[in-house]
């Protein structure tokens, strides 16, 4: 009965620190002691029957850390990002050149919105024209990139 009481304990402290492996190996371990317990039979057919057993739960597993890795790729930023550059390679698109062109675009945007305010800045443009913003942006535009720098613009129209 105390060595029963052990295996709980065992069982409950894997458990409760989510150790599945450890939870497999006493689990595989009953049954071996389990099978030890039974008459003596062909030793052959024991092994087997261990081999089955232990196939069985290395397939388990196996299909777990399949599920796991499958949750991965679809719940972190990280994992859609690879499943985006995988579909896109099948599509013979350059993900890696559109991040590229992306990035080389917003970093123009941000050139030329620094031109503008030096611009300003140097009194080179009224305070009537800097309102207005640069000529290549759109009052979409502005206010988008006002608000990913944390400005919310109440009425736009009221500003440009």
């Amino acid at each position: 009965m105390a060595q029963h009481t052990e295996i709980m304990k065992e069982i409950n402290r894997a458990y409760q620190s989510g150790d599945f492996a450890r939870l497999l190996e006493l689990e595989q371990q009953q049954i071996t002691d389990a099978s030890e317990l039974q008459a003596p039979g062909d030793d052959l057919e024991k092994a087997c029957e261990q081999l089955t057993r232990e196939n069985q739960i290395l397939r388990s597993q196996y299909e777990e850390i399949k599920a796991e890795l499958r949750e991965l790729r679809n719940s972190t930023h990280e994992g859609q990002l690879v499943t985006y550059y995988r579909r896109s390679q099948k599509e013979g698109i350059d993900f890696v050149g559109e991040i590229v062109a992306v990035a080389e675009k917003e970093r123009e945007q941000a050139q030329e919105i620094r031109d503008f305010v030096r611009d300003f800045r140097d009194k080179k443009i009224t305070i009537k024209t800097f309102m207005r913003g640069p000529q290549s942006f759109s009052k979409d535009d502005l206010v988008a990139a006002l608000e990913e720098l944390g400005i919310v613009i109440l009425d736009p129209d009221d500003m440009f």
